[in-house]
């Protein structure tokens, strides 16, 4: 026969409350209904495509992407884009005035942009360091508006990118000062 060659793997350990390996051993049983016999590794594997499948951006993004190419394809003519807001149409709080506005209650991102801007900037953090290297975290990934949205910014593909959080409330504070951020809620900038 053949020799395949497998997967490096790694040893690993982890320490579980008597909850969470009840609620494991529950994982092995649900699999185990479908006519597998798993084994912890297995429910692990699984419930971290899972989550992935559920919660990763950048997942969902190319998820999207696929499902919008397909109807394209099953529909001849397609629809006419939605036109832009008109500057005169937006809310009083999208002002271009460079003080920081006092928004009642922030919009969020739609879900069609903020999976245009993770598939155009591939998941990474678009921050660079004057030495020209990007941000390497690869936690608390999120979105960033170029142009605040306190200061008129829109939701808007050309008008976001992807920050880890640090450089995201780090450029905030420069644009708007530290006092002012401490002021501020999050969710208003």
């Amino acid at each position: 026969g053949q020799m395949i060659e497998s997967e490096p793997t790694v040893d690993m350990r982890i320490t579980l409350t008597k909850l969470q390996m009840d609620r494991l051993d529950r994982a092995v049983e649900v699999l185990a209904a479908r006519g597998k016999n798993p084994g912890l590794n297995e429910v692990l594997v699984q419930a971290v495509e899972n989550l992935l499948r559920r919660r990763d951006a950048l997942e969902k993004a190319a998820r999207t992407q696929k499902i919008a190419e397909r109807r394209t394809r099953e529909q001849p003519e397609p629809a006419a884009p939605a036109q832009p807001k008109h500057a005169a149409e937006r809310p009083a709080f999208l002002s271009t005035s460079t003080a920081p506005a006092q928004p009642e209650k922030r919009t969020p991102v739609p879900s069609l942009v903020r999976h245009q801007v993770w598939l155009r900037d591939h998941g990474q953090r678009t921050w660079q360091h004057p030495d020209g290297k990007r941000c390497g975290e690869c936690k608390m990934v999120e979105l960033d508006h170029l142009v605040m949205v306190c200061r008129g910014g829109a939701h808007e593909v050309n008008n976001l990118t992807l920050r880890c959080r640090f450089h995201n409330q780090m450029r905030a504070e420069i644009l708007l000062g530290r006092d002012y951020m401490n002021r501020r809620p999050l969710a208003a900038i």
